[in-house]
């Protein structure tokens, strides 16, 4: 919403600026209800050209879209695939053909990658990091044994965590939102997700990131 609120500030016409929001997000998700029912304002349809979705790879040029995000590093691949009913990118490991469901996962890997050498490790060291939340990854359960080097089970169980839950049993999983949030795993579109449980009401939020706003309010 705030990406559009830019766009209308510099067209000064929600029309244009709607417009222009479909060519930018064209190939991934607008997040907005029914998208489609805004693309005629009867007076000034949006050519359907504009916003046909694309599959780009790391060696796409930025001139087709220079708005449109790279591949998380060289030698990545795209594909779009339908997901809960729209459009989505997968993005492709290089070496593994390991599909992430999203770019900022698929970026963390990626960094993991450079850092081992080896798409393998970074792998095992990425399951590690997950443990207890979503790898957003397409069936991560086949990238977990390579014949010579498979990954403890322990290190990749799911758990559910408390806000008393001490730190040290994964200090690299986020903390609940505040004191007295409880969690639990759902199954998702086919992925298991945490959602985060407020102390007195019980509300279920499907994010971390919405429960630690209420959190603050």
């Amino acid at each position: 919403a705030c990406e559009f609120e830019e766009l209308r500030k510099s067209s000064g016409c929600e029309f244009r600026a709607w417009e222009e929001y479909r060519r930018i997000k064209a190939g991934s998700g607008t997040y907005v209800v029914s998208a489609s029912q805004y693309d005629d304002d009867g007076d000034h349809p949006i050519p359907k050209s504009s916003i046909k979705t694309t599959v780009a790879t790391s060696n796409e040029k930025s001139s087709t879209n220079p708005r449109r995000k790279p591949p998380p590093g060289p030698g990545w691949k795209c594909k779009i695939v339908l997901e809960c009913g729209k459009k989505c990118r997968y993005w492709i490991s290089p070496r593994r053909n390991i599909e992430f469901r999203r770019r900022t996962q698929a970026c963390e890997f990626e960094e993991l990658r450079k850092s081992s050498g080896c798409e393998f490790r970074a792998w095992e060291e990425y399951r590690r990091i997950k443990a207890g939340s979503g790898t957003y990854v397409v069936s991560a359960s086949q990238y977990d044994d390579d014949g010579d080097h498979p990954i403890p089970k322990s290190s990749i169980k799911t758990t559910v965590a408390t806000s008393n839950e001490k730190s040290s049993t994964n200090p690299r999983r986020k903390p609940p939102p505040g004191p007295g949030w409880k969690c639990k795993i759902v199954l998702e579109c086919g992925k298991k997700c945490r959602y985060w449980i407020s102390p007195r009401r019980n509300i279920e939020f499907r994010r971390r990131t919405q429960a630690c706003e209420f959190e603050e309010l």
